[in-house]
């Protein structure tokens, strides 16, 4: 929910937004789509969701996308094991779309922004638990931790090639930029 205040706060004249997932990921259980789209329609954003499950699937969703004409493509983590995000990357920037994810493999491999959990801090949070449970400790016994510290990231190249030219208050924001 918060990537829909970035796309807002990236692209304040945005009224429609498209997002791409895998319904196969048994962490789509997960989301509340209800909310989200309350949250969305709050912001005063059209939220339409494109599902993709196979490789194949891909370029059928993307056609979707481009006759749905939105500002922002948000594009989720789960399809990084479907598609290898080149072929969204390759659409957004033809289209000179603003996309995010929650992946930074997704900047990575060329898309503009990221925004999810440090990874960092995640590893270092798994290595205490296994040291832990390593020293006697039970798996149950063990508090379940959400992240706490979170990182946007910006791919510059690719923001030059859209001319993406936010806001400064949004540019504040970005905790890590890559070329």
């Amino acid at each position: 929910m918060k990537t829909l205040e970035i796309i807002k706060d990236a692209v304040p004249h945005a009224r429609r937004e498209s997002a791409l997932w895998n319904t196969a990921d048994p962490q789509v259980r997960f989301y509340d789509l209800a909310q989200q789209d309350r949250r969305a329609a709050a912001i005063g954003i059209s939220l339409q969701r494109f599902a993709i499950t196979r490789r194949e699937e891909v370029r059928a969703a993307l056609d979707l996308v481009a006759a749905s004409r939105p500002a922002a493509l948000r594009v989720s983590s789960n399809l990084s094991n479907v598609s290898g995000f080149q072929e969204i990357v390759a659409f957004a920037l033809e289209r000179k779309l603003v996309s995010i994810s929650d992946a930074p493999t997704y900047v990575a491999a060329g898309g503009l922004l990221s925004y999810g959990p440090d990874l960092t801090e995640v590893l270092d949070r798994t290595v205490s638990y296994v040291d832990r449970i390593l020293r006697g400790a039970k798996p149950r016994d063990l508090p379940v931790e959400q992240a706490s510290k979170y990182e946007m990231v910006l791919n510059a190249k690719t923001a030059r090639a859209i001319a993406f030219n936010p806001p400064q208050s949004f540019m504040l924001r970005v905790n890590r930029t890559i070329e």
